[in-house]
């Protein structure tokens, strides 16, 4: 006799159903394990990106700096502008590469040209110089150019611009010089410079944006005022030059702040932090910075 198999083969309707939910619930776990580790890759891309800026910027600042006072007089090697407590400082060291190299072989000492025609006082744009010497190395190529730098100083006072303007004897900057400077003719030099600035689009240098992400630049200095060969409390960090020789720099520290471009919903931070005697900012912002110092010897300042 033969038995007759009633059953089929196969999964009924609620079987189904039950296994595509469970396959759906997988699928979206492991979708938002995947979408969490998307994002911290993203960010740490990120931040890795401004810190490398951060390292990068740093880093040709320092270069920069090792050159300043190079065959010009000290005293026009580095100047700055303080920001203060609630801004980025603006940074001034004098330009290497004005200086010709084939009138290097022919010279004994520093170019010792770029002399005041006039005294310069506070909150002015304009610097009168002796026109016959503004070629500082004498190879007959203007070295005071549009959208470069220009320190200006004198015993114990300098400042540190971008120029605007270049007529015969007068070079236009800015900013203004601060309230109360007073630079006389005697013994005063302006130099070529290279300067960097923070503005809202990111750090320039020459008036040449070379980062977006820079949010802060702070420079402070070490000032051997008494000229003991020793820098004592007194002497580091000097933040305002104004009232110093400037031939008795004996360190440079730069600290570069960057932020990333993009808020993260998801980070509780602190806001800008405090860097140099710039203050935090307080409230928590949602962006991730990451600051570098460096610190160079500034070998022909002395």
């Amino acid at each position: 006799m033969t038995q007759r198999c009633t059953a089929e083969a196969g999964f009924t309707l609620i079987e189904l159903m039950v296994a595509g939910a469970i396959l759906t619930v997988v699928i979206s776990q492991a979708m938002a394990v995947f979408i969490v580790q998307q994002q911290n890759f993203i960010t740490q891309a990120r931040v890795l990106d401004i810190q490398e800026d951060a390292r990068l910027v740093a880093e040709m600042m320092i270069l920069d700096t090792r050159m300043a006072g190079f065959m010009v007089p000290v005293r026009v090697g580095a100047a700055s502008i303080d920001g203060g407590t609630g801004g980025s400082d603006t940074f001034c060291v004098s330009a290497a590469s004005v200086i010709n190299d084939s009138v290097l072989a022919g010279t004994t000492g520093r170019f010792d040209r770029a002399s005041l025609s006039a005294l310069l006082g506070g909150s002015q744009s304009t610097v009168a110089l002796v026109s016959a010497d503004m070629d500082i190395d004498g190879d007959g190529t203007p070295d005071f150019t549009v959208d470069k730098g220009i320190i200006i100083s004198g015993d114990t006072q300098s400042h540190c611009a971008r120029i605007t303007a270049v007529t015969s004897g007068s070079v236009t900057f800015t900013p203004a010089t601060p309230a109360g400077l007073s630079i006389a003719i005697t013994g005063a030099r302006a130099g070529p410079a290279l300067i960097y600035e923070v503005s809202g689009s990111g750090l320039r240098r020459n008036n040449l944006l070379i980062s977006s992400q820079i949010e802060d630049i702070q420079v402070e200095f070490a000032v051997d005022s008494n000229d003991n060969g020793q820098i004592e409390s007194s002497e580091f960090p000097v933040h305002d030059l104004n009232g110093f020789d400037t031939g008795l720099i004996r360190g440079i520290q730069v600290s570069v702040l960057a932020r990333v471009a993009t808020e993260d919903p998801d980070f509780i931070g602190v806001g800008r932090q405090a860097v140099a005697n710039r203050t935090a900012s307080g409230t928590s912002d949602g962006f991730r910075r990451r600051l570098v110092t460096v610190i160079s010897v500034p070998r022909n300042l002395q």
